[in-house]
């Protein structure tokens, strides 16, 4: 593998780490169990939904910008297609996985084109595809990984576990959820008069 292939596979590879990061705390907070999605409605569930929305749309995007084509008016895009094209191969699986994932980006790259780089009035308003499913996004990521593992086999003979990030245990969506849960039971203490009330007002008292 030449030094401007590795560096893009590099590039490409931290990506798709951090958009698996992402994802893996975004499920923490909303899917895991309906425990978890009460305590959200219990707290502060508006700047929740700001960050629901956010963090699809930008899994989105980054699994979007992997399907570009090489090139885009004659500058280059950092996608997997380049990739292939840096490091000149004609492996049937690579070939093979770099198509596979593109068949995974059809509704992603149409909310991509529409909703974060354009917004396009008729799906907009259509309050059922503004945002992609939960299985569009996990199904592209799977083929992400694939597809860099192929590249990563092939030229380096390992693979990496993309799938099986390891977050920190003070620092993800069930820390946070834990730290709310308490700033609940606290709230249930001040309310018992067992803790003074108002110790923490004045931490929010401007903006």
């Amino acid at each position: 593998m030449n030094h401007t292939a590795k560096r893009n596979f590099d590039h490409l590879s931290a990506q798709l780490t951090t958009a698996w990061w992402y994802w893996k705390v975004y499920c923490q907070l909303f899917f895991d169990n309906q425990d978890r999605r009460q305590l959200i409605r219990n707290t502060v569930e508006p700047i929740f939904l700001q960050y629901h929305h956010s963090v699809l749309l930008h899994v989105t995007l980054i699994l979007a910008r992997f399907g570009d084509r090489s090139e885009t008016f004659g500058q280059a895009n950092l996608s997997f297609k380049n990739l292939i094209d840096q490091l000149d191969v004609s492996e049937s699986e690579i070939i093979q996985n770099q198509e596979d994932f593109a068949e995974t980006l059809t509704s992603l790259t149409d909310i991509r084109n529409k909703v974060i780089a354009h917004s396009d009035l008729r799906r907009i308003l259509d309050v059922h595809s503004f945002l992609p499913s939960k299985l569009s996004v996990e199904k592209a990521l799977v083929s992400a990984g694939q597809f860099m593992n192929s590249i990563e086999k092939n030229f380096m003979n390992s693979t990496t576990a993309y799938e099986a990030i390891v977050l920190p245990l003070t620092g993800d969506g069930r820390a946070l959820l834990i730290l709310l849960q308490k700033a609940l039971a606290y709230d249930k203490l001040e309310e018992l008069g067992k803790v003074n009330r108002g110790y923490w007002r004045d931490f929010g008292s401007e903006n």
